[in-house]
């Protein structure tokens, strides 16, 4: 095999390779939530992803193009506060909701668009917990301040 026969295959072997990883990536925002845990709101049982890190809760759902259906993420605190929220990097619009300790039910922010980023949104009251779900979520399935939270089933509740 000659010398420009060997770099030709290595170079096609590479752009292969470039091309398979980004056609898995493109394909990876569109999936479902990895590791999803079940709880309860309100009527609606809805499967979330846990953001407990600090870069998770940074960063949030931004970059994904979409979330399935009665899916979320919910962002763990270890305690209550008034924390801020932004819509950076979403692609789609959203409904946040804030829990307190007592996992009640404290405050809905409803159907935020990515065009407010940079603005910043938070609870009238502290919370603990918060829910991000699909825009619209809250009113189809009746979430009103007040109503319980089960977290049971969520790792470390």
């Amino acid at each position: 095999m000659s010398r420009l026969q060997l770099i030709l295959i290595v170079t096609l072997a590479g752009i292969l390779a470039l091309g398979g990883a980004l056609i898995f990536a493109s394909k990876q925002k569109g999936k479902p939530l990895s590791e999803a845990f079940p709880m309860r709101i309100n009527n609606a049982t809805i499967s979330v992803e846990l953001a407990t890190t600090p870069a998770a809760q940074e960063r949030g759902l931004g970059g994904r193009r979409n979330l399935p259906e009665n899916q979320g993420m919910l962002f763990l605190y270890d305690k209550a506060a008034r924390y801020s929220f932004w819509m950076k990097n979403m692609q789609f619009p959203i409904d946040i909701i804030w829990i307190d300790e007592n996992k009640r039910v404290v405050d809905i922010t409803k159907n935020l668009s990515p065009a407010t980023f940079p603005n910043t949104f938070q609870p009238t009251k502290p919370a603990r917990y918060i829910l991000e779900v699909n825009a619209g979520f809250a009113d189809r399935n009746a979430i009103a301040i007040g109503n319980a939270v089960d977290l049971s089933r969520i790792p470390a509740f």
